[in-house]
Order: structure tokens, then C-alpha cells, then sequence
């Protein structure tokens, strides 16, 4: 697609899972795509200023990668859709709304795994806030695997995250597995803001909800999304590079 073209898809109409997808595997063509991908996930929060950095800074100097932004959809919350039309000239942009709520087969897996609603000690985290990050992660997951494309590198971002300066995915591009960048590693775990990494290392971090039952019950990691990241990695090769950006919350 050349940069004038737009494909965007979103799922708006009716509020239901990503993909209404039936046991059978989906046959889908092999794609000819950029060797780069960014994954944005999250809450939109002044994404109209926050876009014009991603532009500037990842999106056109990395030759346009393909884009993809998966959003929750809540009638509780209302996405204000209108924050991403600043994103309708770009190319290669896909748009996904999900709900977590209607899908009743994921909420029963967690709540078969004995201990929920898991203690608590971290009055900053809410357990089902972090099960709805990594509920995002899943549709990620299963989104991807059924565009049937391949990357070089992926950027998985959270939305509200706002660059500072240029971010050149070439740099990462056969020097390490995962890169993760220096600091916010609280509460002695693994930075869960934003990672790049080749194919299959960024499919295994999005994975994390899978390995919930060891981790909390036979591994005894606390709850807590950056405790339990770096436990899932395991001995994953991480770099850690210094990259400059911030997360904005207040426009």
C-alpha cells in the first residue's frame, strides 16, 4: 500500500471479541509486508498530540511500518474514536476494538485458577486491570497469527507512550532477541511499557496470560505485571538500551 492508501478496521457495530473465529484454522495467503511492525495497546490518552511524535519520530523514519492499534471497547468508557482520525492519511494502519467482557471462556480460565481474585498487597495495581492488559496482549496475539505476516523486528508500545526522539528499529535488527528499555522496572521486575524484538520473541511476551497458573501458584512471583514479565522471560537474552520517551497521562 502506497502512503496515500488507508486500511483501516475497525470493529465497532457491536461489541464482540476481535474475531469471531471457528475451531477451524483460517486459510489465509502469505503477505509481502515492511520488515517492521508497531503494536500500539491501551487506553487512548491525548493521542492527538502523542501521534504526532510516533509519526515523526518511529513511524516515517522506519519507511512507514505497518501499524496496528488495538483498543477496549466498554460502553463504560466510550473510546472517542475521533483521536485516531489524526492517523486516516497514514498507510498501513489496522484498528482493532475488542471487549473483554463478552468473552466468558477467558474470564472461567482465570477464575478456575484457585486463589482468584488473587491477594493483593500493591494498592496501585487492580488484579482485573492487569488480567485486561494482558487480555489485549492475547487478542495481540491472535490477531497476528491470523494476518499471517512476517517482520524483521516488532515494537509493542502502550499508546500513551510519547518519543522524544528518533527511534531507528534498524538499530535493533539482528543485535539481540528482546529489547527492553533502562528503568521502570518496579518493584524488581522487567519494564512493561514498551519491548522490540523479532517475531517470535515478541509472540512469547504477549503470551504472558498462559503462564499465569505457574507463575502465581508454583512460582509464588507477587502479582504484579513487571514482577511477573521478567519471571515469564525467563532466560529470554534481553538488551536494555537507553531510549528516550515518557509516559504521557496528561495532555
Amino acid at each position: 500500500m502506497n502512503k496515500t492508501g488507508v486500511a483501516i478496521f475497525i470493529l465497532l457495530l457491536c461489541v464482540v471479541p476481535l474475531f469471531l473465529l471457528d475451531d477451524k484454522d483460517p486459510v489465509t495467503p502469505v503477505v509481502v509486508s515492511p520488515k517492521f511492525a508497531i503494536f500500539l495497546t491501551g487506553v487512548l490518552r491525548c493521542f492527538p498530540k502523542i501521534s504526532e511524535k510516533l509519526i515523526k519520530h518511529v513511524l516515517e523514519p522506519n519507511g512507514w511500518p505497518d501499524l496496528y492499534i488495538f483498543l477496549l471497547y466498554d460502553k463504560t468508557n466510550a473510546i472517542d474514536l475521533h483521536s485516531i482520525r489524526v492517523l486516516s492519511s497514514l498507510p498501513n494502519i489496522q484498528v482493532f476494538l475488542y471487549n473483554e467482557l463478552k468473552d466468558e471462556k477467558y474470564w472461567q480460565q482465570v477464575k478456575n485458577i484457585s486463589g482468584y481474585p488473587f491477594r493483593n498487597k500493591m494498592p496501585e495495581i487492580t488484579v482485573d486491570h492487569v488480567l485486561s492488559c494482558w487480555y489485549g496482549y492475547k487478542r495481540i496475539r491472535e490477531a497476528f497469527l491470523y494476518l499471517n505476516k512476517t517482520y524483521k523486528m516488532i515494537g509493542r508500545f502502550r499508546i500513551d507512550v510519547e518519543f522524544e526522539e528518533l527511534l531507528n528499529m534498524t538499530n535493533f535488527v539482528g543485535k539481540g532477541t528482546l529489547f527492553v528499555p533502562e528503568g521502570n522496572d518496579y518493584r524488581n521486575g522487567l519494564n512493561d511499557q514498551l519491548a522490540i524484538g523479532n517475531q517470535d520473541e515478541i509472540i512469547k511476551y504477549l503470551d504472558i496470560r498462559s503462564g499465569l497458573p505457574d507463575l502465581y501458584h508454583i512460582q509464588k512471583m507477587p502479582f504484579h505485571p513487571e514482577t511477573m514479565l521478567k519471571a515469564w522471560l525467563g532466560d529470554m537474552f534481553i538488551v536494555r538500551p537507553q531510549i528516550n520517551y515518557k509516559i504521557n497521562r496528561n495532555c
